[in-house]
């Protein structure tokens, strides 16, 4: 998934797959995907937590735009599916 809302800015689009597992609720859900803005409420606050208990940093403009960013993510290998697939039947 790498479309996202006016209100959620990521610098690496995996960072939303580390944690849109979790059972967030309909309005926490708008706001990692950018369809809510990141007010200054309880939602955000549990998110916020989540984040940076993750090493993910957040920091919120006063449009109420999220910017999410994550350094240590690994980049993209176009390889690893052939390494793996190789490993798998070795």
């Amino acid at each position: 998934m790498t479309e996202f809302g006016p209100h959620t800015r990521y610098t690496d689009p995996r960072i939303y797959g580390l944690v849109a597992g979790y059972a967030w609720g309909p309005h926490q859900r708008g706001m990692l995907l950018g369809t809510y803005p990141w007010e200054q409420t309880q939602s955000a606050a549990s998110i916020v937590a989540c984040m940076r208990e993750r090493g993910i940093q957040v920091a919120r403009d006063k449009a109420g735009t999220a910017w999410i960013h994550m350094d240590g993510l690994p980049p993209d290998d176009p390889m690893l599916p052939t390494y793996l697939a190789q490993s798998l039947f070795e």
